[in-house]
């Protein structure tokens, strides 16, 4: 794809799946030697995003922390769309799972979402309104649904925090990874 718009790799550095907007597609490349970016291989594995969202508006691609499943945000439509895979990061024989939940609370134009390391917190990043928005999974829900907005800060273990802060100053900066005024 001439217009690749996301990654993900796997936590053992074997696997990468990225995100081509162009072609509507999810694929993947293997490492021959993990996390060395050298090593990266087309796998010739893929599957199609053409069927869900407005068309060749993909921005991006996460993975569930246990890799059966590919969430990917079509910013024009304001929806994530979830996304089997057969296999742990594989993307042969990946299909569309029937869900998907918006972020149009978030902002007229999202351009990033993320989970932490359970996979219980989603994390939306807008362009228009400048901020990153933490929202839960519910985890026993047939598909996520994104509670209300929380004012929280992505820390450096994996988890939202609220943490004091005064103005635009956080006062435990060293743990916070990232924070945006919002």
């Amino acid at each position: 794809d001439s217009l690749m718009v996301g990654f993900a790799i796997s936590p053992d550095e074997t696997r990468a799946l990225i995100c081509g907007r162009l072609g509507e597609e999810i694929f993947q490349l293997d490492f021959t030697t993990a996390a060395d970016v050298t090593s990266l291989v087309d796998s010739g594995n893929s599957f199609d995003l053409s069927g869900e969202g407005t068309a060749q508006s993909q921005a991006g691609v996460t993975v569930s922390p246990d890799g059966m499943k590919a969430f990917v945000l079509n910013y024009a439509d304001d929806t994530v769309y979830v996304y089997d895979l057969r296999e742990p990061w594989c993307a042969t024989g990946g299909s569309y799972s029937g869900d998907s939940f918006s972020v149009s609370s978030n902002d007229s134009l999202p351009l990033d979402f993320s989970l932490n390391r359970a996979g219980t917190i989603g994390l939306v990043a807008g362009n228009n309104e400048d901020r990153i928005e933490g929202h839960t999974l519910q985890g026993s829900s047939p598909l996520p649904v994104l509670n209300q907005r929380t004012d929280q800060f992505l820390c450096a273990d994996g988890t939202l925090r609220t943490i004091p802060r005064t103005g635009h100053t956080v006062e435990d900066a060293a743990t916070v990874v990232m924070a945006f005024d919002g």
